[in-house]
């Protein structure tokens, strides 16, 4: 989660909103107590105006397979006109630290 953070970060340094100095991030999440479930949001405006790329790049990829494969939850990665939106969806147990007790 936090290379995920981290590839979002520096793309928006490099190329999205963070690049200008009126550009900003909104990082939004919330938990689902029902399904079990966390959601992040990361949502850019004020930058350049986004044009979907028309190859994946290294982090695109990177964004939406590292999340399936190592946290089993799902990764939106949006690139609307107005700004970069990643939707990130994964269960509450992925993100859980497993307690080993110390056996004497």
């Amino acid at each position: 989660m936090s290379m995920v953070i981290h590839e979002l970060s520096t793309n928006a340094l490099k190329y999205g909103a963070l690049s200008v100095a009126e550009g900003r991030v909104a990082i939004t999440w919330s938990i689902d107590a029902e399904n079990q479930r966390f959601h992040l949001e990361w949502r850019e405006r004020g930058g350049p105006r986004v044009v979907e790329p028309t190859k994946k790049n290294f982090g695109s990829r990177f964004i939406q397979t590292a999340l399936p494969g190592q946290l089993k939850g799902e990764a939106r990665l949006l690139f609307e006109s107005t700004g970069v939106v990643c939707d990130i969806n994964i269960p509450l147990s992925s993100l859980q630290e497993t307690i080993i007790a110390a056996v004497d």
